[in-house]
């Protein structure tokens, strides 16, 4: 009898708890193209879940599938009635049934609000243009934090860098996947894809000897780039984990076995379960942005730089 390979959500689903889901899962990238038999994708533990959880249940069932990891797999998703309804309320229901029934996923890209806005999931590959991605909400995140701007605007540039990053390196189309959701509180994004990570990309520019880590740490400093010889400046990331340390936010990266975290300024790095490809989570605080004046006039420059790009 052949046991039951089983892979678990983690009772709390996010940023801080998500390299216990990365350890549960690294397996799976050994399986591309087996169709391992009796798999089990076990949901009912978790109680709590954010963007980035739902996006990684996402992402997980979506390179199972596509890559054949397994052979008639079953997920217990249908029994668990909180992941169920958040999936739902935040997009990702339809596409998380169209891999576990097999069909043809269909992004209907929605930007809802009531008391809060969230961005349907975002594809986001060499055919997407970044400057589309945050134009398409500009307008209607302008509306929602009409009473200040600097809300819209910080909330804006964190949503073009994002996205700006995955696509500059969205070499194999590996669908990366972006999802927004805001508040009068705080923004949170969260972007994943499997394929080539921001380690692989930056460690040509490194010491042999530099670890992952260490690469993944340097990817956050000002002028860091893949991208040599281009419009690229390396400002992106570095500019949203300033955002994150004045804004006392949150910055989580995962990638190809590191992890970097910026809690409000205290930083954490080191090695975690291996994820082929990017995961980023970011969180930004909303209820006192005068803080944003005070680095936006420090780095002025730079953003007049950032801005250049997107003309």
């Amino acid at each position: 009898m052949i046991k039951q390979l089983t892979y678990h959500t983690p009772e709390v689903f996010t940023q801080q708890y998500a390299r216990y889901f990365l350890s549960s899962v690294e397996s799976m990238f050994g399986f591309s193209g087996k169709n391992v038999p009796n798999f089990f994708f076990d949901l009912s533990k978790t109680k709590t879940i954010n963007i980035l959880g739902l996006l990684l249940i996402y992402k997980f069932l979506e390179y199972t599938v596509e890559h054949k990891c397994f052979k008639n797999p079953v997920c217990n998703l249908r029994e668990c009635h909180y992941v169920s309804k958040e999936l739902e309320r935040y997009g990702f229901k339809k596409l998380v049934y169209a891999f576990i029934n097999d069909d043809i996923p269909n992004y209907d890209l929605k930007f809802k609000e009531e008391d809060e806005f969230f961005i349907a999931p975002i594809v986001l590959d060499r055919g997407a243009d970044f400057c589309s991605v945050e134009g398409q909400y500009a307008a209607k995140i302008n509306r929602f934090y009409s009473y200040d701007s600097k809300a819209s605007f910080v909330s804006l540039q964190c949503l073009g860098e994002l996205s700006s990053n995955f696509i500059a390196h969205a070499k194999n189309d590996t669908k990366s996947v972006l999802a927004a959701r805001g508040n009068r509180e705080y923004v949170e994004l969260a972007c994943a894809d499997t394929g080539v990570g921001i380690i692989s990309n930056l460690k040509p520019l490194f010491s042999a000897t530099s670890s992952n880590y260490q690469i993944l740490s340097k990817s956050l400093e000002k002028g860091v780039t893949s991208k040599l010889n281009s419009a690229h400046m390396g400002y992106g990331l570095w500019l949203i984990n300033e955002f994150v340390t004045i804004g006392k936010g949150e910055l989580a990266v995962f990638s190809e076995g590191a992890y970097y975290i910026n809690a409000g300024g205290k930083i954490k790095s080191g090695q975690c379960a291996h994820w082929k490809g990017t995961i980023i989570y970011i969180k930004i605080t909303m209820k006192d942005t005068k803080v944003y004046s005070e680095v936006l006039k420090k780095l002025e420059p730079e953003v007049d730089d950032i801005n250049l790009q997107r003309v």
